[in-house]
């Protein structure tokens, strides 16, 4: 019996090997004697039996290296497992990746206006990402502290998305973009809606006019009484667009609605009406304005007010 696992090939005799008396055979039709026969057999009967010895440790070797191949798998998936909860902005705080999605915000801001886009759009996909940012996003007060309503726009249901916006904005100062000069339901809507949406929107967003940092309102008649419930109650205020849509001066009467705004700087005006004398029935702290730009009718007046404050 031959024991394959002692057998070296390298300098060593084979254990099968056939003497050199044997040679001719291999190369010529001469007739073998049976000396050569006998010794040829027994050379066959070897390597067999070699063979089937190194068949065996082949097969247990490639199960060995099957195991050893399956463990090392298994030992670099475990890796690249790890490697996810490992990772450094796995451990940033909430409050610094808030901080993140506002700077992403706020790019998005200046680049959206000339792609045609909607910022909020490209901070919404940033909840799409995983449950963990998806709760850091909705719980960050200052990117839903920016709101627009444009009425006749494609928005399903915006009185529940004015609601849900004003919510997930807490107690943060609040930038609005309001707009709403009579086109309510009007048949190039995408989803009409009757004017009595607009004015809910409007008086939701006058309910939190004490978060107002930055307001930017276009209105038509109907909607002028709704603004002096907010007199004396707009304390943080500091930029007013304000737009006014009508054609006579004479469904305006006087208003001191943003008299008192004690941090007002900034005051854009404008009249869509036949004449800015629209505007001259509104009260605005002009002392202390560091800005204006807008209708003409105050141009003149705001300019020399300023430039005595400077």
């Amino acid at each position: 019996m031959v024991d394959a696992s002692n057998y070296r090939s390298r300098g060593e005799r084979l254990p099968y090997q056939i003497s050199p008396s044997c040679d001719p055979l291999f190369t010529s039709n001469l007739p073998p004697t049976v000396n050569q026969l006998t010794e040829i057999a027994e050379s066959v009967r070897i390597a067999g039996t070699l063979k089937s010895s190194l068949d065996l440790q082949i097969t247990e070797t490639r199960m060995k290296l099957f195991r050893l191949e399956r463990e090392e798998m298994h030992a670099a998936r475990h890796i690249d497992r790890c490697k996810f909860p490992l990772a450094p902005i796995r451990r940033i705080p909430n409050e610094i990746l808030s901080t993140i999605f506002i700077c992403h915000a706020d790019s998005l801001k200046s680049v959206a206006p000339r792609h045609g886009t909607n910022w909020h759009h490209g901070v919404l996909v940033l909840g799409h990402i995983c449950r963990h940012w998806r709760a850091v996003l909705l719980s960050t007060h200052a990117l839903w502290a920016a709101f627009s309503h444009r009425c006749g726009l494609k928005v399903r249901n915006p009185t529940a998305v004015t609601e849900e916006f004003l919510l997930r904005a807490g107690t943060h100062l609040l930038s609005i973009d309001f707009r709403c000069l009579g086109m309510c339901g009007a048949e190039n809507s995408n989803y009409p809606h009757s004017e009595a949406v607009c004015r809910d929107i409007f008086d939701s967003l006058l309910t939190r006019s004490s978060q107002w940092k930055a307001a930017k309102i276009e209105i038509h008649p109907p909607l002028y009484p709704e603004l002096r419930v907010i007199k004396n109650n707009i304390p943080n205020l500091v930029k007013l667009h304000l737009g006014l849509f009508t054609v006579t001066s004479h469904t305006l009467h006087d208003m001191e609605t943003f008299q008192f705004c004690p941090r007002l700087v900034d005051l854009n005006l404008q009249s869509y009406s036949l004449s800015d004398e629209l505007i001259e029935h509104i009260a605005f702290p002009w002392d202390q304005l560091e800005r204006y730009s807008g209708a003409a009718s105050y141009g003149a007046g705001a300019v020399n007010v300023l430039a005595q404050g400077a």
